[in-house]
């Protein structure tokens, strides 16, 4: 498009049964895309942290949100503008990972 002032996002990540966790920015200012998780044999849920020290921070989970999907399915977070995480991000396959369940992380640098 003419005249676009899209950039597209910078950084991906994808979490799965090899590695289903990682602190992918320890400091803020980091805008995040997009979340999608996928089910495969089983279930999956992902829990995206507002956080620069994983879940060792005080609190963790009043400054998460968790994204869930059933087996088989894929569910989306792509909110309308970009979510700002003012402290870090953290991501974690909690569930699903045995059963190849994934999750693939979109963010920028604001």
């Amino acid at each position: 498009m003419a005249g676009s002032t899209l950039t597209p996002a910078r950084n991906k990540y994808t979490l799965n049964s090899a590695n289903t966790s990682e602190q992918l920015a320890t400091s803020g200012g980091i805008l995040l895309i997009s979340v999608i998780v996928t089910g495969g044999g089983g279930a999956a849920a992902v829990r995206v942290y507002d956080s620069p020290a994983g879940i060792d921070e005080a609190s963790p989970s009043a400054d998460s949100f968790l994204l869930s999907a059933n087996t088989g399915e894929s569910t989306c977070y792509c909110p309308s503008r970009p979510t700002l995480m003012k402290k870090g991000l953290y991501i974690e396959l909690e569930q699903g990972a045995s059963s190849n369940g994934e999750a693939h992380v979109t963010y920028d640098v604001a």
